[in-house]
């Protein structure tokens, strides 16, 4: 559920689809980090406890390229 919800709100919210939205990106980044959190049972709990201060020193993945381990892109699928 959380999944599919993360998928639509990328999907829209991706920059390529917002090209005349400075903020577009931002809002993406944001999206994907809140769903990597969100799925990864330890940083949910680690956000629940303490908020976003407690995700600061978690490295995440650049949202561009989460999207694309998730749900496929070229540059990422095999020749």
């Amino acid at each position: 559920q959380i999944k599919k919800a993360y998928y639509m709100l990328a999907r829209q919210l991706h920059p390529d689809k917002n090209p005349n939205n400075p903020a577009a990106k931002e809002d993406f980044q944001r999206v994907g980090e809140a769903y990597q959190c969100l799925s990864n049972d330890e940083l949910r709990a680690k956000y629940d406890r303490c908020g976003k201060e407690a995700l600061a020193s978690t490295p995440l993945l650049d949202s561009s390229t989460f999207f694309a381990i998730l749900f496929g892109s070229e540059q990422f699928e095999p020749f």
